[in-house]
């Protein structure tokens, strides 16, 4: 199937890696903290593993013990770590869960199958009213979940009284001002042959 796809020349078989998703239930336990791939695995999708890392050092310094190891801080650092694991799989989650394809078996059992409570409150609040929240440092922004549910189809029924403030010609303006302020540094970047050249040369 991946192969079929691909229209240049085929440089190597691809390599199949299985995996097993999961996280461990205390990432810090005693005084062993589990970072990485040590403390869990969600599937790469959204490639959230650096940003994990990351955020598990960053965490862990502000938690840091002083004397000694405190059970209130790995309660903490657990409920911290628990909740941004929970809120990027949900994400995950939504980007199967919304599909509309009816090609096999497999995208229609994602479709029926059981979601979090979670996920499925931020479906069901955008879907009748067109809000999105971003909840307790959420890696992904209002755009992202707004993209996926759009992009999915899912279509809310409302919108914000808000949007009735604002002419169509004070959007337009308003769209092409960001698309200006969006398309001017593109001009200065370069392509990717010629920064691959810079860095390469000839």
């Amino acid at each position: 199937m991946l192969l079929a796809n691909v229209e240049s020349k085929i440089i190597g078989e691809p390599n199949l890696i299985r995996f097993q998703t999961g996280r461990r239930h205390k990432q810090w336990d005693k005084n062993v903290v589990a970072i990485g791939l040590s403390s869990g695995f969600l599937e790469p999708l959204e490639s959230t593993s650096i940003h994990l890392i990351q955020s598990a050092i960053v965490r862990l310094i502000k938690l840091f013990p002083h004397v000694g190891i405190n059970a209130a801080n790995a309660t903490e650092y657990n409920q911290q770590a628990n909740l941004e694991i929970e809120q990027i799989r949900d994400f995950l989650i939504l980007h199967y869960h919304v599909n509309e394809r009816n090609d096999s078996a497999f995208w229609q059992d994602l479709r029926s199958m059981k979601i979090p409570e979670s996920l499925a409150k931020k479906i069901n609040l955008f879907s009748q009213t067109g809000n999105i929240f971003r909840e307790q440092e959420d890696l992904f922004l209002e755009s992202s979940w707004l993209q996926v549910m759009i992009g999915q189809g899912i279509v809310p029924q409302d919108y914000h009284p808000l949007a009735n403030t604002i002419s169509e010609i004070q959007l337009k303006e308003m769209l092409d001002s960001m698309k200006k302020i969006k398309q001017n540094p593109l001009e200065k970047i370069p392509s990717h042959d010629e920064y691959l050249m810079r860095i390469c040369g000839a």
